[in-house]
């Protein structure tokens, strides 16, 4: 039988030398009605100290008789030995001398080192035994009771929709391939007439099927300044006609929060205006209601909370603030658009983050669409709807089969490097709402969970590739994924897998500080890494980068694409609308989640008409790339 873990993990100070002379004991209690066996073991780690298995166990297995406690002593911890941790288990026969790396990983075990603290709970949950270090505990008791007087109110509403949502009875497998999935195959393909006709209406010419390009926009990250930017970037390409030629739209943090509530609000470019302007220039109020209403379902099904939950239920409420009701704005999956993107009408989403579970400096790319989460890198996928579940060998193996994830986290998920801005967020919009003690100290230490000087928040998810035999995370149980702009600001790798076919990149670069001295500090880093990769890609000149709106980069081999950037900068012809070098980091900087309505429009407007003035010198090179198709 495997036991409900729960672990968050606070700092307890420096590990000490004591631990190596002294008797370490540790007291666990016991407070479910049935007898627990528990033993220490040291478990096999990968060289960033996550645990594999096998594991071999250190002193006898106890037994903690129901509702009394036990105490034992921990293992001394040796130089370069292997992780410490407790294994639990109902069934004394399970906790064997050694476990094989397969037994470990389907054990119910629980870090046990000097920081984790000396004291654990055993309790029963909803007829499950469950684990938690001391500081869990004194959440969850009191959450117990504490969300008790809002939880009944939406648990009646929301019980049904757990249990009968539309994946509810069907089972989820991966897919293994170097290829583009089906659904992006007929997607892409269904869009084609669309980007050929609006290239022979814009060029005034007859283009034949080999010589159409196909187009792809990638937009940096930054928060709602890179939102915004994004919006004016998109209403500039509408407005010189050429977005229904554009194929790929791919988006990192901000960017992906302009790509997925645009998609998912389904409205012209020139209606979604005032929308996203009431979503940037106004407070949200959270409900308590929506809340408990997202922590609910992840509580149900014993998956991972975290500060991106929150912070994801901040973006449904600010982005879908048209939606009816409170919980109405938290109910937005990804997968809904799928037939818009299908029919071709829209450009094939893809928004990324990456994955750091075996190396924060080598980060692994994965991109998610309506249809499959994955990584191009490793050949990878499972459906957008079954993220999250648990799988093992390649099928998924819950017995009760979570909802999709919803639409909010994934957008927490994509811009988690902001949620370390976001208690500034909670302290003045959101403390002050939630007048439930417990619910707000259960917020306050959900917002303490980060990663790394630079404040990006993990986002910890069960491994969907576990199990997997050859597979690079056959052995996690859990993937942990941030803000791709730990990598770099800027998705262009996405559209360089040759599959993708892409053959013009427009990338959008509103980081804050790409107006630096050096000038398009991510795309030199962008640039560094798809050149370490060997992907195609053309000379970049970064002399003068950032002094005018436009530029672009293109190669004689047509096989290259040819990649147009795009940087916000003051515009002469309209010099009232400000200038992005002195205001990214004032104004609008990264950590400003709101703006006043003048200034949001100004930015806007800004990179609408820097889209447009410069529509010359994007359809020269258009054209370029189309005579380069024609001669080959």
């Amino acid at each position: 039988m495997k036991l409900k873990i729960y672990q968050v993990i606070f700092g307890f100070g420096a590990l000490g030398g004591l631990a190596l002379y002294a008797e370490d004991v540790i007291t666990v209690y016991n407070h479910a009605d049935v007898p627990v066996y528990l033993a220490f073991y040291y478990v096999k780690s990968t060289i960033v100290g996550v645990s594999i298995g096998p594991a071999a166990k250190s002193g006898e297995s106890l037994i903690a008789p129901p509702y009394q406690s036990v105490k034992l002593v921990r293992p001394p911890w040796k130089i370069f030995s292997d992780n410490r941790e407790l294994i639990f288990s109902t069934s004394p026969e399970t906790l064997k001398k050694v476990l094989s790396a397969k037994e470990y990983n389907v054990s119910s075990h629980k870090a046990a080192g000097v920081k984790y603290g000396n004291i654990y709970h055993i309790a029963k949950v909803d007829g499950v035994v469950s684990v938690y270090g001391d500081v869990d505990w004194k959440l969850f008791e009191p959450m117990q009771a504490g969300i008790k007087d809002i939880a009944v109110r939406v648990f009646h509403e929301t019980a049904d929709f757990f249990k009968q949502h539309p994946y509810a009875n069907i089972k989820a497998t991966i897919r293994q391939s170097n290829d583009l999935g089906d659904d992006e195959i007929k997607s892409v393909s269904n869009r084609r007439p669309k980007t050929k006709t609006t290239l022979e209406s814009i060029l005034k010419v007859s283009l034949p099927e080999n010589a159409v390009p196909r187009i792809g926009i990638a937009m940096s990250g930054g928060g709602v300044r890179a939102a915004t930017c994004a919006y004016g970037f998109i209403a500039g390409l509408n407005e010189m006609g050429l977005l229904d030629a554009v194929t790929y739209a791919v988006g990192l943090s901000g960017s992906t929060w302009l790509i997925s509530s645009f998609l998912e609000l389904g409205k012209s470019v020139g209606e979604y205006r005032q929308e996203f302007l009431q979503a940037i220039t106004q407070e949200h109020l959270l409900a308590p209601s929506a809340i408990t209403d997202t922590f609910l379902q992840k509580f149900v099904y014993n998956q991972p909370m975290s500060i991106v939950d929150l912070y994801g239920v901040y973006l449904s409420n600010k982005f879908f603030r048209n939606i009816d009701t409170d919980i109405g704005r938290q109910r937005v999956w990804f997968s809904d658009v799928r037939n818009r993107v299908t029919d071709g009408s829209w450009m094939f989403p893809l928004c990324t983050a990456v994955e750091i579970s075996r190396s924060k400096s080598k980060p692994i790319w994965f991109t998610f669409s309506p249809f499959e989460v994955g990584s191009d890198e490793l050949g990878l996928y499972v459906p957008t709807w079954a993220l999250g579940r648990k799988f093992l060998s390649g099928v998924s193996t819950d017995l009760r089969n979570p909802p999709e994830l919803r639409l909010g986290f994934f957008m927490g998920l994509w811009g988690s490097a902001l949620s370390s801005t976001f208690q500034h967020t909670f302290d003045v919009g959101v403390k002050k709402y939630v007048n439930n003690p417990v619910m707000r100290t259960i917020i306050e230490n959900v917002l303490k969970q980060t990663i790394g000087p630079l404040q990006f928040a993990p986002i910890n998810i069960a491994n969907p590739f576990y199990g997997i035999q050859s597979v690079f995370y056959k052995d996690l149980e859990e993937l942990t994924f941030v803000d791709a702009g730990l990598a770099y600001n800027l998705p262009i790798t996405p559209l360089l897998n040759n599959k993708r076919g892409v053959d013009i990149i427009v990338v959008l670069d509103a980081s804050g500080k790409v107006h630096a001295e050096e000038g398009a500090g991510e795309l030199r880093k962008a640039e560094n890494h798809i050149r370490k990769l060997g992907l195609a890609f053309p000379k970049i000149d970064y002399t003068g980068i950032t002094t005018q709106a436009v530029h672009v980069f293109a190669d004689a081999d047509p096989g290259t694409p040819i990649v147009i950037y795009v940087v916000p900068v003051k515009n002469v012809l309209h010099a009232d609308l400000g200038d992005p070098a002195k205001e990214f980091l004032t104004t609008y900087q990264t950590s400003n989640f709101t703006y006043s309505k003048r200034d949001a429009e100004r930015l806007i407007d800004l990179m609408r008409y820097n889209i447009v003035d410069n529509k010359e010198m994007i359809i020269d090179a258009i054209k370029q790339k189309i005579n380069q198709k024609m001669k080959h």
